[in-house]
C-alpha cells in the first residue's frame, strides 16, 4: 500500500464514499427481482423496519454523544488535534 501513488488514493477515496451506494443497489436488486429474498422480506418487513430503526436510532445517539465528549474534553489529545487544525474533520467524520 505504501507504494501507491496519488492516482491509488484517488481511487481509495473513491472507493470508501462510493461503496455502500453501490452495496445498498446491488442489495435493492437482489431484494426486486430475486423471489426467494422479495417474499421473505414482504414477511419480514415490519419487524425489520422496526428493528432498523431502533439499531439506528440508538447508533446516532451513541455518535451523537461521543461528539460532544470529544469537543467538551480538554485533553492533551484534543488540544492537539485543534492545534493542527483536525479537531473540526475528526467531528464531521462523527
Amino acid at each position: 500500500m505504501a507504494a501507491l501513488g496519488k492516482e491509488g488514493s484517488a481511487l481509495a477515496v473513491w472507493w470508501e464514499r462510493y461503496y455502500p451506494l453501490i452495496g445498498a443497489i446491488i442489495a435493492g436488486m437482489c431484494a426486486y427481482f430475486v423471489p426467494t429474498v422479495k417474499s421473505l422480506l414482504t414477511d419480514l418487513s415490519p419487524t425489520v423496519l422496526s428493528a432498523g430503526i431502533s439499531m439506528a436510532s440508538i447508533f446516532i445517539g451513541f455518535m451523537a454523544t461521543m461528539a460532544g465528549v470529544i469537543l467538551a474534553t480538554s485533553s492533551k489529545a484534543v488540544a492537539f488535534m485543534k492545534k493542527v487544525g483536525k479537531l473540526e474533520q475528526l467531528v464531521a467524520f462523527i
